[in-house]
């Protein structure tokens, strides 16, 4: 199934200051990871290049941003472009969107996506072809733990994300460092 992430999920994945929701973000992307095919958009990558180059303490350095962003570049990556814009002018009306969230849901309508995984649409809304899902939903946030720090969170992060096709460099298979690998759009592990 195509599914779409939203920035704000990406990013609580790597903001250790809220380390249930880090932890319970990090458990679900490996799922969604390795079940189906994820799909950004160029807004994404620039919205979470701000995010973890100001908002996060300690932010990333620029050679953890540059890996970060190569790595979410090996999904497919929607371009934001003129018509795009156009019909999201159009998108942000009809459903009564904010502009940004308007950008996001046309390019994961654009895609063909299924489902739409974001916590600022609302839950179960449906946009078009798309069904709103809240991965946060019920998550309680006051649980803490034994969790990986944010250098951690990073690494296994670029791990997952940059094993495409050959599986990890390291080992040249399709398991490494315990995680399963699956490139959007392959059926089976790489």
């Amino acid at each position: 199934m195509r599914v779409f992430i939203d920035t704000t999920l990406w990013a609580y994945r790597l903001d250790q200051r809220e380390p249930a929701k880090s932890e319970h973000v990090h458990e679900w992307l490996a799922d969604i990871v390795a079940d189906h095919e994820v799909v950004i958009s160029t807004q994404v990558l620039i919205e979470l290049r701000s995010v973890v180059s100001r908002k996060l303490q300690p932010p990333l350095s620029d050679q953890q941003i540059t890996a970060l962003l190569a790595a979410l570049a090996g999904f497919e990556v929607v371009s934001t472009d003129a018509n795009l814009i156009f019909d999201a002018h159009q998108l942000a009306i009809r459903e009564q969107l904010s502009w940004f969230d308007a950008l996001i849901a046309e390019a994961a309508i654009r895609s063909h996506c299924i489902v739409l995984y974001s916590e600022d649409f609302g839950h179960g809304r449906r946009i078009a072809s798309l069904d709103v899902v809240n991965p946060l939903r019920g998550c309680d946030q006051t649980k803490g733990g034994n969790l990986p720090g944010l250098q951690r969170g990073v690494q296994l992060i670029m791990v997952r994300l940059t094993m495409l096709g050959a599986g990890c460099a390291a080992h040249e298979q399709p398991r490494c460092h315990g995680m399963p690998w699956r490139h959007p759009g392959r059926s089976s592990a790489a």
